[in-house]
C-alpha cells in the first residue's frame, strides 16, 4: 500500500510506501497547511484486536510519529485539520471523532 503525491497535471512526485494492513478503503488523508506535515489514517490488527492510529509524514516522504494507537481508536476513517492546528479524527467502529493536538 502506498501514498502518492502528483502535479496537478496528473505526474507522479512521490511515493510514501504505507504498512499493509488489509483493511481495504480503510485509510484518510489530510494535509496540515500550518506544519506543512501530510496525514494518513491506518487500521492494523484483526476484527478482534483493532488499533488505529494517523502517521505524520513531511511533504518529501520522511515519516514523523504517529498519534492515537494509545488513545483507544480502532478504525480511523475520515481526517480533518482545523484552522488551530488540531487534528479530527472520526472513529468508525466507535462512531466517536478523536480530537488531537498537532504539536
Amino acid at each position: 500500500e502506498f501514498a502518492v503525491k502528483c502535479t496537478k497535471q496528473g505526474g507522479v512526485l512521490m511515493k510514501i510506501d504505507l504498512q499493509y494492513t488489509g483493511w481495504k478503503r480503510s485509510r484518510g488523508v489530510a494535509v496540515d497547511t500550518r506544519r506543512n506535515h501530510i496525514l494518513l489514517t491506518q487500521t492494523l490488527g484483526d476484527k478482534g484486536n483493532l488499533q488505529g492510529e494517523v502517521h505524520v509524514f513531511r511533504p518529501n516522504g520522511a515519516y514523523l510519529r504517529n498519534i492515537g494507537p494509545q488513545q483507544g481508536m480502532k478504525f480511523p476513517r475520515y481526517i480533518t485539520v482545523d484552522g488551530e492546528g488540531n487534528i479530527h479524527v472520526s472513529d468508525w467502529s466507535s462512531h466517536s471523532i478523536y480530537v488531537y493536538n498537532g504539536d
